[in-house]
């Protein structure tokens, strides 16, 4: 019961982060946004609109089960160092679409996705085996788009 509850809680937490940050996304119903989004310079890499969802569906599962394994699990120094930085990645998620599409700053949108990436890390570093084996595609996905936010960046100044 317990598990279930906290997956609820997760679930409920993720699935805030990512309606909230849906109020700036480059889709029909921002156009402005979305022309902004469009007009931008960007490397032959990035990856077509649909693929970002399809990504980010999965990456929010393991999101959710990865901080349903963490809240659960026995405290611990190391569990709760886990647990920081699971909420610090939620919150670089939380704050990426609002700087990249909201105040239009790939600059400081680049620093949100390394200090997010850094999050992830110390995530995958502290958690338990399972849970950083299960966190390893957000963290290369974060590292690949690292890379994405820089270059785009570098091509609009």
């Amino acid at each position: 019961m317990k598990r279930l509850f906290t997956t609820a809680l997760t679930t409920v937490a993720v699935g805030a982060v990512q309606m909230l940050g849906s109020r700036y996304s480059p889709t029909s119903t921002h156009p402005a946004t979305r022309d902004w989004y469009r007009g931008l310079t960007k490397p032959w890499y990035t990856p077509p609109a649909p693929v970002f969802a399809i990504v980010w569906s999965s990456l929010d599962a393991t999101l959710i089960d990865a901080g349903a394994r963490l809240l659960t699990a026995p405290p611990s120094r190391q569990r709760s160092h886990a647990v920081r930085a699971w909420f610090v990645t939620l919150g670089g998620m939380l704050l990426f679409p609002k700087v990249m599409f909201g105040w239009k700053r790939p600059d400081v949108a680049f620093g949100v996705t390394l200090g997010t990436l850094a999050s992830a890390a110390a995530l995958v570093t502290a958690a338990d085996r399972t849970t950083s084996r299960r966190l390893t595609p957000l963290l290369l996905w974060l590292a690949f788009a690292s890379v994405l936010q820089h270059e785009v960046w570098r091509r609009n100044r």
